[in-house]
């Protein structure tokens, strides 16, 4: 934007300007975010997944700069289908970027907007019944027995429940085979939690080949989530990517305790970038980042400050709670 397309920007700031000098609350949209919707894990993911589509879509800290300098608070924004708050401060300037999913894709969900004198409130409803959404799953099983596939994803409860199953093989058959790096890809059904964990209990930098003698050793940091298969961990990494905090109705607690402790190892411990151990920290570090990012369901903002206040203690109407409106 700030290289081709500068007359939107001055149009921004002159919007701005006008909202401002006839005390009116403005607020903008537009398909793409105008703040990295990564939360600022671009250069782990880097490190991990090399140069992935996500990245290259992920504006940089000068867009950002140049958009919060127009005056322009709270920008909605969508083409990732992520839900996601993110914030960028910049001297006095700040900016606000508020990433809505979509309907058809993991997490299924809109946000309803009330605007106030100096805050913006902000309710996140997940999308949980709709009539049909199993039209399909007889084919699908067929499809399953003749291709000698999962056919999970038929035994969906909702349209929520059958959207995360749906992430589940896009992981399978997409994210692994197409994003992550061959090797550590051809790893992960070898692997369990438990094994990263005993990773991370090595002082001395591991290859993906070094690995292989160390599958199964007892470790106890994650205690009774060692065995779960590393495949799931990182369906949940990718539930936390493009859910944050929607992600917890799908995700049990018990696994999130479990990835807390195995992050906390990883954290404690120094090795080489290239390393297995450095990888898989840069896979634990963002996950914990997804986790700990700003409120995304249930929240407001000061529209004076930029502040980003959960608001999750006030409840929700049943309409709005079931995903039914």
């Amino acid at each position: 934007m700030p290289r081709n397309k500068g007359f939107v920007l001055d149009w921004m700031t002159d919007v701005a300007a006008r909202a401002k000098a006839s005390d009116k609350r403005l607020i903008a949209f537009s398909h793409y975010p105008v703040i990295d919707p990564l939360n600022g894990t671009s250069t782990d993911e880097a490190r991990l997944l090399n140069d992935t589509s996500f990245l290259r879509r992920t504006p940089n800290p000068e867009v950002s700069k140049v958009a919060a300098a127009t005056g322009i608070k709270i920008h909605f924004s969508g083409h990732l289908h992520i839900n996601d708050t993110a914030v960028f401060r910049d001297g006095d300037d700040f900016l606000v970027n508020i990433a809505v999913p979509s309907m058809v894709g993991f997490p299924p969900a809109y946000k309803i907007v009330d605007v106030g004198s100096d805050r913006l409130g902000i309710e996140t409803v997940t999308i949980a019944d709709v009539p049909g959404y199993d039209a399909a799953f007889p084919y699908y099983r067929i499809e399953a027995a003749r291709e000698g596939l999962s056919a999970r994803v038929a035994e969906a409860e909702n349209h929520a429940d059958f959207l995360s199953r749906h992430l589940a093989e896009m992981v399978r058959h997409r994210y692994l085979p197409k994003e992550w790096p061959q090797d550590l890809a051809c790893l992960v059904p070898q692997l369990t939690l438990g094994d990263l964990d005993a990773f991370a209990g090595s002082l001395l930098p591991l290859t993906v080949e070094d690995a292989t003698a160390i599958v199964g050793r007892e470790q106890d940091g994650a205690g009774a989530m060692d065995a779960l298969p590393l495949f799931e961990v990182i369906v949940d990494w990718y539930r936390l990517r493009k859910g944050r905090e929607i992600a917890l109705d799908f995700i049990d607690p018990a696994r999130i305790a479990a990835y807390r402790l195995t992050a906390q190892r990883y954290a404690a411990g120094s090795w080489p970038q290239g390393s297995l151990q450095g990888r898989l920290g840069s896979f634990m570090r963002m996950m914990m980042d997804w986790l700990d990012s700003q409120p995304s369901r249930d929240f407001s903002v000061d529209l004076a400050t930029g502040e980003v206040t959960s608001r999750a203690h006030l409840g929700r109407t049943v309409r709005r709670q079931t995903g039914a409106a």
